[in-house]
């Protein structure tokens, strides 16, 4: 209490916010990277308020570059590339979205490494 927001970390930061968020009590809400610069603790924390969230019906669109993250909390993937929804995935496909993104990333770094 005694401190700055201003000096707090970026994961306390983030918690933080989080915590505002929840207080407005909101029917949607919008995440962006929740889990970036947050410590394993504060992750399971918030995923485990998303999955309250979830079940008292709120509606929540979460933006991640951390795949396996989607794959674990959410109903639908929508893949957007150049500004545009490329491809809308379902739960039953989501291992086969995170394979082929592993895949096809692998591929590009290996095709330019010589070896």
């Amino acid at each position: 209490l005694d401190e700055f927001v201003s000096g707090y970390s970026t994961g306390m930061k983030k918690k933080l916010a989080f915590q505002a968020l929840l207080q407005q009590k909101n029917d949607f809400i919008v995440l962006d990277e929740p889990f970036n610069g947050v410590d394993l603790q504060g992750n399971m924390l918030i995923m485990g308020v998303v999955e309250k969230l979830k079940a008292s019906g709120c509606t929540l669109i979460v933006s991640s570059h951390i795949l396996s993250t989607l794959t674990d909390m959410c109903d639908e993937i929508f893949v957007i590339k150049n500004k545009v929804i490329e491809q809308v995935v379902d739960k039953t496909s989501y291992k086969d979205l995170e394979k082929s993104f592993n895949r096809e990333w692998i591929d590009r770094k290996l095709a330019g490494i010589q070896l």
